[in-house]
């Protein structure tokens, strides 16, 4: 399977180019999620998603799709927000670029 690379535009052109490998944008994805409260990954496996965090890039757009699992008890609209922001707040920080799209999918429950 080949490795898709997305491409940074840099303001100088003499120094050449820099290329981001799809699974730099998960894994980012990844640790941000782990280092929230109340939230976990889903599971991999079987009767399970393939992976939980998967990332593509539609148009100009890098669009990180996320599969959680949120504690019980807690505000799933919040949760989800949170995560939303942190890894939009990662992504940015870590690689510059700006046009991140990060899709939540509750995918269900756990209980502390």
């Amino acid at each position: 399977m080949a490795t898709e690379y997305i491409v940074s535009k840099n303001d100088e052109k003499t120094l050449g180019i820099t290329g981001l490998s799809k699974n730099v944008f998960e894994s980012i994805a990844a640790l941000c999620i782990e280092e929230i409260k109340d939230v976990r990954m889903a599971p991999t496996g079987k009767n399970y998603f393939a992976k939980p965090v998967s990332c593509k890039v539609v148009k100009d757009n890098i669009v990180v799709n996320v599969n959680i699992l949120i504690s019980t008890g807690v505000n799933i609209n919040e949760i989800s927000n949170e995560v939303q922001e942190k890894v939009h707040e990662a992504i940015a920080f870590m690689t510059s670029f700006r046009n991140v799209v990060v899709n939540v999918n509750v995918v269900g429950f756990y209980i502390k």
